[in-house]
């Protein structure tokens, strides 16, 4: 729940104190935000070094979540 109350849905990092943007570019969930806001409140492309790290993040959810599911793939009930 933190995490989502520190992304900025309703207000920019300008808006932020400069004590604590560290917060919100630590927040993974952010860079995807800023992609979103640029797209659809600004009407113009994301920033290139915000879509590299989206594309990064999700990567390395997947390769994490299937490396985690092959591993206790077998203590499923279902798996047949």
């Amino acid at each position: 729940m933190l995490i989502f109350v520190l992304s900025p849905f309703a207000y920019t990092p300008d808006m932020v104190p400069q004590g604590l943007k560290f917060i919100i570019y630590m927040n993974p969930l952010s860079y995807f935000v800023f992609c979103f806001q640029d797209l659809i409140c600004y009407g113009r492309f994301p920033q290139v070094w915000h879509v590299a790290i989206v594309v990064t993040l999700a990567f390395a959810t997947y390769i994490g979540g299937l490396t985690f599911f092959d591993r206790v793939k077998g203590v499923f009930f279902d798996y047949a």
